[in-house]
C-alpha cells in the first residue's frame, strides 16, 4: 500500500478546481464589464435630385457581464462609415429605440435600432465605395461602471443595397 502525503489529495484537488474557475471563463473582461456588437445592417444608397443619400439602420447589441460590479448608465458616442482608407461617412445622424442613455444591470442583453435620422449625402466615390462591401460601421459607446471612457465598436464588412 503506498502511503500518500498528507493534505496533498486535497491541495491537488483545489488547485484543479481554480484552473478550472479561471479557464471558464468568469474572470473574463466580458463576464464583469459592457460588451458591444453591431448587427442587422440595412443600408440603401439612393439616387435623388442632389446626388446620392444613405439610408436605413442597424443594430446595436449591449452586454453587460453577469458578474460586472453592478448597473451602468450607458450612453450613445458617434457612428460612421468606414473603409481601410479611412472615413467615408464621418458622422451618421442617428435615431436610436430605445433611446439613450440606457440603464443596464448585470446579466441585461439590450438590442438598440439606430435609424439614419438625416441621410447624409454621397459623392460618386463614395456611393460606390459604400456598395462595393468594402466598408464597415465604426463608433462608440460610454458607460458609468467604465468611467465613461469610450468602448469601440466596429460591424464586418458589408455592402449597402444599391441603385
Amino acid at each position: 500500500m503506498r502511503a500518500g502525503v498528507p493534505g496533498l489529495r486535497s491541495l491537488t484537488t483545489a488547485a484543479v478546481a481554480l484552473i478550472a474557475a479561471i479557464g471558464s471563463g468568469c474572470g473574463s473582461k466580458g463576464a464583469v464589464s459592457l460588451s458591444a456588437r453591431v448587427e442587422a445592417i440595412e443600408l440603401t444608397v439612393s439616387e435623388g435630385p442632389f446626388g446620392a443619400s444613405l439610408d436605413g439602420s442597424f443594430d446595436l447589441v449591449l452586454d453587460l457581464g453577469e458578474a460586472a460590479p453592478g448597473a451602468t448608465t450607458v450612453t450613445l458616442g458617434s457612428f460612421g462609415v468606414r473603409s481601410a482608407a479611412g472615413s467615408v461617412v464621418d458622422t451618421l445622424s442617428l435615431e436610436a429605440k430605445p433611446s439613450f442613455p440606457l440603464e443596464l444591470s448585470p446579466g441585461d442583453s439590450v438590442r438598440v435600432e439606430l435609424g439614419i435620422a438625416e441621410p447624409p449625402l454621397l459623392d460618386e466615390a463614395e456611393a460606390m465605395l459604400v456598395c462595393s462591401g468594402d466598408v464597415w460601421i465604426s463608433g462608440s459607446v460610454s458607460d458609468t461602471s467604465n468611467a465613461d471612457r469610450p468602448t469601440p465598436v466596429a460591424s464586418g464588412r458589408f455592402s449597402a443595397t444599391c441603385p
